[in-house]
């Protein structure tokens, strides 16, 4: 009995110490978590005082106009913010938090200084934490400090120091595997474009032929900063520049084809740089070289619209004086016609500037055959009417009776040349001859008889034979009395072909005429065309049947 109550008496002290223990650790690791969140105060409070002293030390070194040396820059350290020591141990400064660079070195180097409280214990995201670890100003082992490439004053300032070692050294970083080093490399050259351009100028030639390498980088972001850094040297460099402008257009002009889109706008941009700084008459010999001749539509386009703004900055009688005349001539003609809408465009716009000058004309005629000019003239006449027909039914009323008083002085002189835009002209004539406006619905009537006395028939009575599908009220009382008039007229034209008994086997072209005025008043006439033709000659009717597949 003794021997059981002793035991029970052992197991009861071994129970109380255990107690006491288990509290006693509570109490101490309450303590720890408040000596924890003592310290991560005290911390975050030194922090700040040293973001301020810093702040504060480079703005007394800016207004003292003293080289300043390597510290934040004003818009990483906007944003910078500095957060808590690592949870897991294996890193012991105060790091940064920043979406898009890094704080700079002098500020890590205090970070790494600041006097921390020796084993204060790391809380761990569930409110745990381990009894044998602890901060110390030393790294941890096994902790890998990463150091990102410097960017921004402090490398400026070296570049400034000593421009000539700045430039050697960026010419080795861009001999470079490591992409990041390319990119502090060319951030160098940037830099060095604005403050120590004579620097470049003495080997230029050398750091075109790196940054142009460079401009077809499979990285990317390498490409793009080549890309931009060519801009910056044009606008600082200017005609310096043109002794690089063959090089330089021809690896821009690939990259505005085959590369992701921000780089293609890049290289477009910088594109527009060359040409608006360097001599126009370099930029203009690239750019025929080079562009107009690519098989990729997105680089005939971009030239197009290049050489189309140098040829309106320096003028056609200027560029009439000079040798490579013929040549423009000729390209113009050719990018008329490409097979790209856009490029057809500006190319277009090019002949129709040059057909103003004499010369030029006569070398667009020796240039495009008589059809190739006929037809590149016809679609820039065409294009213009395009422009004239939206105002033909524009909101304003009186743009639109302007438009339409306008249309009726021109087409008497016009006559066949607004075949090409005639089922536009028709359209828009007869949208107006039901407007409430008087003077808009009279400048119509009279466009439509200016249209029926000098435009071909042919295309007018097949136009308002659809039109009179989809017209109401006086608008289409109006078009049906053109009808007839048109009809009237053409019937008789229609049997003066239909009586010449060679016609199915002599013309192709006159057959083809014939056929499609038959078809035009069949259409309007339906059967009744066959009635006014019962009383032709035997031929007639034959060749009326097999036009019209009776």
């Amino acid at each position: 009995m003794e021997g059981e109550n002793k035991e029970a008496g052992t197991g009861y002290d071994n129970d109380s110490r255990e107690y006491q223990e288990q509290s006693s650790e509570g109490k101490n690791s309450k303590i720890r978590a408040a000596l924890c969140m003592l310290a991560q105060k005290n911390l975050e409070q030194k922090d700040a005082e040293l973001f301020e002293r810093e702040m504060k030390n480079r703005r007394q070194r800016k207004t003292s106009l003293q080289p300043i040396p390597e510290t934040v820059e004003p818009g990483d350290a906007a944003e910078a913010t500095f957060s808590l020591p690592p949870v897991d141990g294996t890193a012991s400064r105060v790091q940064r938090t920043h979406p898009g660079g890094a704080l700079k070195k002098e500020v890590v180097r205090k970070q790494d200084n600041i006097p921390l409280l020796p084993n204060t214990p790391i809380i761990h995201g569930d409110g745990s934490f381990p009894h044998s670890s602890s901060v110390t100003s030393q790294t941890a082992p096994g902790a890998k400090r990463r150091e990102e490439p410097l960017r921004g004053r402090g490398q400026k300032d070296r570049a400034s120091s000593d421009p000539q070692q700045s430039l050697q050294e960026a010419l080795s970083l861009l001999g470079s595997d490591d992409w990041e080093l390319k990119e502090k490399g060319l951030f160098t050259i940037k830099h060095l474009a604005g403050s120590h351009s004579e620097v470049l100028l003495c080997r230029l030639r050398e750091v075109c032929l790196a940054l142009t390498s460079e401009v077809t980088n499979l990285r990317s972001k390498v490409s793009y900063s080549a890309i931009v850094t060519l801009g910056e040297l044009f606008v600082t460099l200017k005609k310096d520049m043109d002794s690089e402008v063959d090089e330089v257009a021809r690896v821009l002009l690939q990259m505005v084809s085959n590369s992701p889109e921000f780089v293609q706008k890049a290289a477009s941009q910088t594109l527009g740089i060359m040409v608006e700084n360097a001599t126009p008459a370099r930029a203009m010999a690239a750019l025929m070289d080079m562009g107009v001749n690519s098989r990729h539509a997105p680089v005939r386009k971009r030239a197009a619209e290049l050489l189309l703004s140098l040829m309106e900055r320096i003028g056609a009688t200027k560029l009439a004086g000079t040798a490579r005349a013929e040549r423009l001539a000729h390209v113009a003609g050719k990018l008329a016609q490409d097979c790209h809408k856009d490029t057809r465009h500006y190319g277009q716009k090019m002949v129709k500037m040059l057909l103003n000058h004499q010369q030029f004309k006569k070398l667009l005629e020796q240039s495009l055959s008589t059809r190739d000019l006929e037809d590149i003239l016809t679609r820039i006449k065409k294009k213009i009417f395009d422009y004239f027909i939206l105002r033909i039914s524009d909101s304003h009323k009186k743009v639109k009776q302007r438009a339409l008083d306008v249309l009726a002085e021109i087409t008497g002189a016009l006559k066949d040349a607004l075949n090409p835009v005639i089922i536009g002209l028709v359209e828009g004539i007869t949208k107006n001859l039901n407007s409430k406006d008087p003077r808009v619905r009279a400048a119509a009537v009279k466009a439509l008889e200016e249209s029926i006395a000098h435009l071909d028939h042919v295309s007018l009575l097949k136009e308002f034979s659809y039109q009179w599908n989809h017209l109401s009220g006086q608008a289409l009382l109006d078009v049906t009395e053109c009808i007839t008039v048109v009809q009237r007229d053409a019937l008789p034209m229609l049997w003066s072909f239909l009586e010449n008994k060679a016609l199915p086997v002599r013309s192709a072209s006159v057959r083809t005429v014939a056929t499609k005025l038959a078809s035009a008043l069949y259409k309007v006439m339906g059967t009744q065309l066959k009635k006014c033709a019962a009383s032709k000659p035997a031929h007639v009717r034959e060749n009326l049947s097999k036009m019209l597949g009776w």
